[in-house]
């Protein structure tokens, strides 16, 4: 691993090898959280938890979804590792790969390379908040994820608990997946429910 001094690689692995289950894609995906704290993921040194397993594990939409955001904004390099010689399996797949704001909070930097900034553990919710900084004092990028194997309903981003959010009032949020403007929100945003491993990706803006 690189030190803050040092760091020969472009992208290194911060992981054992990735494995087609979605508590493998969690597991690596929770090895870069203190590298990216430490600043030890940036341009030309990124953390990497291996590569994208969408397409070749048996994961539904929504585990696809959210591995693909998940790796998104934690600025780690995307790389596919499904046969894109079968085009029914890229078609069924194309609105998460190929999603151009996806792939512009990936290739964003604006001083930090993403990471966790809440967990919750509880009987009735297991969901983790990660964020990413993508315009400096514009827009940071928020990922909600369920990692229940159940739907968890009623929750709340509080602007003022995401780290470097230029709006702590009043912020424009962007629904990332659906490429479509949700509204001007006072505070917070409220999420009625979440289905098991699905995820809500936002863009949290000044107005």
């Amino acid at each position: 691993l690189p030190n803050k001094t040092w760091c020969p690689f472009h992208f290194y692995r911060s992981s054992q090898d990735i494995k087609p289950y979605f508590t493998s894609v969690l597991y690596n995906l929770e090895s870069v959280f203190p590298l990216a704290d430490a600043n030890l993921s940036n341009p030309s040194c990124w953390a990497y938890p291996d590569m994208l397993e969408i397409g070749v594990a048996n994961f539904t939409q929504a585990e696809a979804r959210s591995h693909y955001a998940a790796w998104a904004i934690i600025s780690s390099p995307l790389t596919l590792s499904l046969d894109l010689r079968n085009h029914s399996l890229v078609d069924s797949l194309w609105s998460i790969i190929a999603n151009p704001e996806i792939i512009a909070i990936n290739q964003a930097w604006a001083g930090f390379s993403g990471s966790r900034f809440l967990f919750i553990n509880s009987s009735s919710a297991i969901v983790q908040f990660l964020y990413k900084p993508i315009i400096y004092n514009l827009s940071t990028a928020v990922l909600i994820m369920n990692l229940a194997h159940f739907t968890v309903s009623n929750l709340t981003l509080s602007f003022d608990s995401v780290p470097s959010l230029p709006c702590l009032s009043l912020c424009q949020v962007r629904d990332v997946f659906l490429r479509s403007d949700l509204g001007i929100f006072n505070s917070s945003f409220s999420i009625p429910s979440i289905e098991p491993h699905d995820s809500y990706f936002l863009l949290l803006s000044s107005t």
